[in-house]
């Protein structure tokens, strides 16, 4: 109703404007009226009559007046009706007009039909209305795009109290509307983002935008993890206030954290290797290196050459003709491994190097990874192992030579002929000791003259370098014998230059020596020497052998002269068994040996089994296959009653009451002697001897094939103990791995020698990343293992004064999971306690 009233006090306004305009005319009027009358008196004085006159002039005036004053004012109140309601009616329009737009209209629009300032209040207002609906358009979308944001938003005022959130902060936070506007924005903080947002508030008061991590209270979850995008805003170069941007972080700071503890575990990994680690730039510039890399080359290597730092020159390797595995990974993208040999303080190291490629996601090699690993100690051991193979293989063809013949001329020119060619010698020689142990006679002989070793044939015991070595039973070597004072004229000017001589030893007695010789000057290293020394020991055996074969192929003959050296034969077949793991073909040669000195025609080792079946073991004839079952379980046959009895039992066919059971194949037999084979209370099988004649079995033959049945014995048993040590291993070892607990063993020193599948599994980390570690630092990655390091520390400690522990304590693994463990520890006992 404002604009109702309008008119009224339009029309009072002019109805005032006439009354103030009549009220002056009339009042000049009428003091001009009086003073003129005055004037007059003051020329002549009036008479009555004239006064009068004027009285009546002056009243009529005064009515005049009057009237004259209410009809303008009758006219005036006319005009301003009319000019009010004609001046009005736009003014109503224009009120009407911004009613509507107070109500959210901005279609309205007034008509200009004049010239006048109206016309230009109308225009302006137009052009207000389509300004304005312009801008509430504009600030509506706004306020649409800020509603419809998925990042929450909050206002500040310059005193950092909230004066307005979009629907995305009451989503992510839990607050509505009501609640957090005219709250501080530090009452959504705790105490460190409370902090940090007060240096950010201080930032935008003066007008500086900025990104930063906070976290805010939710009313739901607790502190939630944000990211902040922070601005002023300033209106005519003032802050008036400031708006900021909130980012749900929870999931970023999850993966960068991730990310984090990804990268210093790598960190670790790479800080806790004792290998020297290289990250090598295209430029071969090492921009990473680990502690190892550092503290071998005594300083920080970053920024350096890799030759620089790897080899100490300034050129690249490949000038020098090496192998860059760096440059290899760069040109072909594939990791690629070689070998540097360099001195360090005038010792020859060898280096492994092993290069890897790192590639970004485009699948470019950007930068190469070097591991240097010192392989001088394994360098050295395979070239031993090589030494050692070397003479395994020399020592083994001596053998197969050994194996090959039992005549003495065979096997001693053969062993010559092979020990020059693998030592390089010019040639070499066997003396032999004679009957009576005073002289040795040389028997073989290369490289030398027949006439020349005539005449130094026989060698006193004692005499010349063989004699002393006869003597001494010490090997002796003489680079150059031109020079050496204790040796013979005759040998002084024979041409020889270097010599070695060796024993050639029995189980108890000096059998003869072996030598070698250059014409050169010669300086036997220590391989050489052990390889004499062994040949030496094989031809002690081989000559016992050979003698041993030459008894028991007399023995027939002369058993009951010759049982003391038959009784020494025998120790040297146990000499000759011991030797050996390969108990097969000695067994058929022992079962060869005993036929031909029993004169047996079929001999045969049988062994039971746990059912309590015999099988064969070894036979003197090929056509008998191994293991091949020959008699089942409750068979009535010679060998089972020499097992069961443990005595030799002889069965003769003439002797028929026994009734025996005969295998298939054996009937054509007429006798036969089965010998029990055991090992203390132990029984293994029987050995049987078979003769197609009918012959009497004396006592002698009885004790003879007992003494080889009880060397058989121990040898099978030695051999089969050993493959119980082996399978013992693998089933340990199997058994170890399928032990679902973890299972780790530490020696002495705390250091850890060996670790189950099942601890990989529990702990995180690889057994053979874990061996050779510090038992502490296998769970050093983390900080909150200490109360584990600490409880098994204590039942380390236990265990080694011999005592079972239980213990129990968290362990936190390399992702990060906790898990309770309970760990006992018990002492490994070595066979002294």
């Amino acid at each position: 109703m404002p604009a109702s009233r309008l008119p009224y006090k339009f029309l009072l306004v002019l109805l005032l404007f006439s009354v103030v305009l009549i009220v002056p005319y009339s009042l000049v009027t009428y003091n001009d009226s009086t003073r003129m009358l005055e004037r007059i008196e003051d020329i002549a004085p009036l008479s009555i009559e004239q006064r009068d006159v004027y009285e009546k002039y002056v009243d009529d005036l005064t009515e005049n007046l009057i009237s004259m004053s209410f009809y303008i004012f009758i006219i005036a109140f006319i005009l301003s009706l009319f000019s009010s309601q004609k001046f009005l009616m736009p003014v109503k329009k224009l009120h009407r007009a911004a009613q509507s737009i107070k109500e959210g209209d901005f279609d309205v629009k007034l008509d200009v039909t004049t010239g006048d300032e109206l016309a230009e209040v109308a225009r302006a207002f137009n052009e207000m209305t389509e300004t304005l609906k312009k801008k509430t358009t504009e600030l509506m979308r706004k306020e649409l795009y800020v509603s419809t944001m998925n990042d929450p938003i909050w206002v500040a005022n310059e005193d950092n109290f909230i004066v307005d959130i979009n629907p995305a902060f009451t989503e992510l936070f839990g607050y509505e509307r009501d609640e957090v506007v005219g709250s501080s924005v530090f009452d959504f903080l705790d105490e460190e983002s409370d902090r940090v947002m007060r240096e950010q508030m201080r930032e935008r008061g003066r007008g500086e935008s900025s990104n930063y991590e906070i976290s805010i209270i939710s009313k739901k979850e607790g502190l939630v993890p944000v990211l902040v995008s922070g601005a002023p805003i300033i209106e005519e170069g003032e802050v008036v206030g400031k708006i900021g941007i909130i980012k749900d972080f929870r999931r970023e700071k999850a993966l960068r954290d991730a990310l984090r503890d990804e990268m210093d575990f790598t960190e670790a990994i790479m800080q806790s290797m004792s290998d020297s680690l290289l990250v090598i730039d295209k430029d071969f510039r090492i921009v990473k290196a680990n502690m190892a890399a550092i503290a071998h080359a005594g300083r920080d290597v970053v920024g350096e050459y890799c030759h620089e730092v790897l080899r100490s020159r300034s050129e690249r390797c490949y000038i020098h003709g090496e192998v860059c595995p760096a440059t290899t990974v760069f040109q072909t993208g594939r990791s690629s491994k070689t070998v540097h040999t360099h001195a360090e303080s005038g010792v020859v190291v060898f280096n492994d190097i092993t290069a890897y490629p790192i590639k970004d996601r485009h699948g470019e090699v950007r930068y190469a990874v070097e591991v240097v690993r010192d392989v001088t100690g394994s360098k050295k051991l395979d070239n031993e192992i090589a030494q050692k193979n070397k003479e395994l293989i020399a020592l083994n063809s001596i053998s197969r030579i050994l194996s090959q013949s039992l005549r003495a001329e065979d096997i001693f020119n053969n062993i010559l002929d092979k020990v020059t060619e693998l030592t390089g010698m010019d040639g070499g020689g066997i003396y032999l000791m004679d009957d009576l142990g005073k002289n040795l006679e040389y028997k073989y002989h290369r490289g030398l003259s027949d006439d020349f070793m005539r005449s130094v044939g026989r060698i006193k015991l004692g005499e010349g370098l063989p004699g002393k070595v006869a003597l001494t039973g010490q090997s002796m070597v003489v680079p150059d014998i031109s020079r050496a004072e204790t040796v013979g004229k005759v040998l002084r000017h024979s041409g020889i230059k270097g010599y070695a001589c060796t024993p050639v030893k029995g189980k108890e007695k000096m059998l003869g020596v072996f030598y070698i010789f250059s014409f050169e000057p010669h300086v036997f290293t220590p391989e050489e020497e052990r390889i004499l020394n062994s040949v030496g020991e094989m031809m002690g055996l081989a000559l016992e052998n050979i003698r041993l074969y030459e008894k028991m192929r007399d023995l027939y003959e002369h058993q009951r002269m010759s049982r003391e050296e038959q009784q020494k034969n025998l120790l040297s077949l146990t000499s000759m068994l011991s030797a050996t793991l390969d108990m097969k073909s000695v067994l058929e040669a022992c079962l060869i040996l005993v036929k031909d000195s029993s004169r047996a025609d079929f001999v045969w080792l049988i062994e039971t089994d746990e059912a309590e079946q015999l099988h064969v073991m070894a036979a003197s004839e090929p056509g008998i296959s191994d293991d091949a079952t020959v008699y089942q379980r409750g068979q009535n046959t010679i060998e089972q009653a020499a097992i069961g009895s443990r005595k030799p039992v002889v069965y003769s066919m003439l002797d028929t009451s026994a009734g025996y059971h005969i295998a298939e194949g054996l009937k054509q037999y007429n006798t036969a002697c089965a010998i029990p084979v055991h090992v203390g209370e132990k029984t293994l099988g029987a050995l049987t001897l078979y003769f197609k004649m009918l012959r009497e079995v004396r006592e002698e033959d009885i004790h003879f094939f007992r003494t080889v049945a009880s060397i058989l014995a121990v040898a099978l048993e030695r051999a089969r103990l050993y493959e119980d040590v082996i399978m013992e291993r693998g089933m340990a070892s199997t058994i170890l791995e399928a032990i679902a607990d973890g299972v780790m063993t530490v020696n002495m020193y705390g250091t850890v020698v060996s670790m189950n599948k099942a601890a990989e599994e529990i702990i995180g980390i690889l057994p053979r990343s874990a061996v050779a570690m510090k038992r502490d630092n296998v769970f050093s990655y983390s900080e909150e293992n200490e109360k584990l390091r600490m409880e098994m520390a204590k039942s380390f400690d236990e265990a080694t004064k011999g005592t079972l522990s239980t213990r129990e304590a968290d362990l936190v693994d390399v992702s990060g999971r906790r898990l309770p463990l309970m760990f006992k520890s018990a002492p490994v006992r070595d066979n002294r306690g």
